[in-house]
């Protein structure tokens, strides 16, 4: 917590004099309740430096490393300590091992519930499937997350998909940055709003979704002597927000107006990195083709029958094709190394499972989209699209209408043409230096 000097300290304004003590020669701020360390760097300018945490609780893959590994290295660079506290600490330590930062595992507890909903319809129900079933789940999960933030003596904790690291935050008293894609960060209305397009859900519905999942979390908080919420909103509703999206793509974007916190949209960093594609370059129409190891291989079937040249990528995997699909046209990429960035800019078009991801890089490179929905959250992005002109919706299996579905999505010059308008209005913004814009943000708000 302390860092030597060897001199005394440069004249701070008389706020931060205020809050200096020494000790055995080194040097503390003391700062609402937190430790801020002081640090001299030769002869140059001082700063303060804080210890910050980022969080990872729910949700799975690895893109959630590739934001924090970028994050770690700005705070690292501008002189702080960084703690990661990640849901999958041995994909963390490949991500970051390399890196001078302290890992730790986030406490899981009882996240799944043996109470499983058969249909998720609103955020609520997705807490509820993911821990927030029962008093006892809730309080040992928070508690654990309590004594782990006590422990590590945090400035700031930056948070993504992280609701019990976000409440234990409120009981401690640290502050905190919620950030994520717009789907993972619901807005600040009670009820939550339904994120199920394809289903009609009732007010009624949605209202009893929240007070089931608010009745826990208090009983728990009850338990542990912690003040109780008034609505499951205030988990994150007043806490500053920065969102890794853009506004059309924001689902709840107008839902979000008069938020008792602060909603910042930074767009979506370039963490591309990895081979380059190779085509087969034997047809005249490049897509590339995005597929879950679950995905129905099918999807590569019907692209070939438009007359497609198809670079087919696995996620995380090197995966092989059916029998029946060899050397009818199809490339095969190593999902775990490919360049996804440039395989899109060199496609014509792009299909894929609905990944926020696959939908952000898809339209900055100007293509149009063709989202293959598995669930919530790729339903509601896929709505999206076809909202924006930009592309089409597609189910997880194709059935009798595909081949006509995708024939009008691949030669549509009016959806390209819009896609490559979304491309036109992001052209002039950075995306490399998007984490250390997150940080200076992060510290400002």
């Amino acid at each position: 917590m302390y860092t030597d000097f060897h001199r005394s300290p440069p004249c701070l304004d008389s706020t931060l004099a205020k809050g200096l003590s020494i000790v055995k020669g080194r040097c503390r701020y003391k700062c609402a309740g937190t430790i801020l360390t002081y640090v001299e760097f030769w002869g140059h300018s001082s700063v303060l430096q804080r210890r910050i945490a980022i969080v990872w609780e729910l949700g799975h893959g690895s893109s959630y490393l590739n934001f924090i590994r970028a994050l770690a290295q700005v705070i690292l660079g501008a002189g702080h300590q960084c703690v990661v506290i990640s849901r999958d600490l041995s994909m963390a330590i490949n991500f970051l091992g390399h890196l001078d930062i302290e890992l730790r595992a986030s406490p899981s507890g009882s996240i799944i519930t043996a109470d499983a909903l058969p249909i998720q319809t609103s955020y609520s129900s997705l807490l509820f499937h993911n821990g927030f079933h029962n008093r006892d789940a809730i309080a040992e999960r928070l508690l654990d997350w309590v004594s782990l933030l006590r422990d590590l003596e945090l400035n700031l904790i930056i948070a993504r998909h992280s609701p019990t690291a976000l409440l234990a935050s409120r009981c401690v008293g640290i502050p905190a940055v919620h950030y994520g894609n717009s789907f993972s960060v619901p807005p600040p209305i009670s009820p939550w709003p339904s994120f199920r397009p394809d289903l009609v859900v009732s007010p009624e519905t949605l209202s009893l979704n929240d007070a089931r999942v608010l009745e826990r979390v208090n009983a728990a908080l009850r338990h542990l002597n912690f003040k109780e919420l008034e609505t499951l909103q205030q988990i994150h509703s007043t806490l500053p927000t920065i969102l890794l999206d853009y506004p059309e793509l924001d689902p709840y974007g107008w839902q979000r107006a008069g938020a008792p916190g602060q909603v910042h949209y930074l767009g979506f960093p370039d963490l591309n990195f990895g081979a380059a594609p190779v085509w087969s370059n034997e047809r005249p129409v490049k897509v590339f083709l995005s597929l879950l190891p679950s995905s129905s291989m099918a999807w590569a079937g019907q692209l070939i029958r438009c007359g497609a040249d198809v670079l087919l990528r696995v996620r995380g995997t090197k995966a092989d094709l059916p029998a029946t699909m060899k050397e009818t046209g199809i490339t095969l990429a190593d999902g775990a190394s490919l360049n996804f960035r440039e395989a899109i800019v060199q496609a014509d078009v792009v299909v894929g499972y609905g990944s926020h991801n696959l939908v952000c890089e898809a339209l900055l490179a100007g293509k149009a989209v063709a989202v293959i929905t598995h669930s919530a959250d790729e339903l509601i992005l896929g709505q999206r699209v076809m909202a924006l002109g930009v592309g089409c919706r597609l189910p997880s299996i194709p059935d009798r209408d595909a081949q006509t579905l995708l024939q009008k999505f691949i030669w549509d010059k009016a959806i390209q043409r819009n896609a490559r308008a979304f491309s036109g209005r992001y052209l002039e913004a950075s995306r490399h230096d998007i984490p250390s814009r997150f940080l200076e943000l992060s510290l400002r708000i």
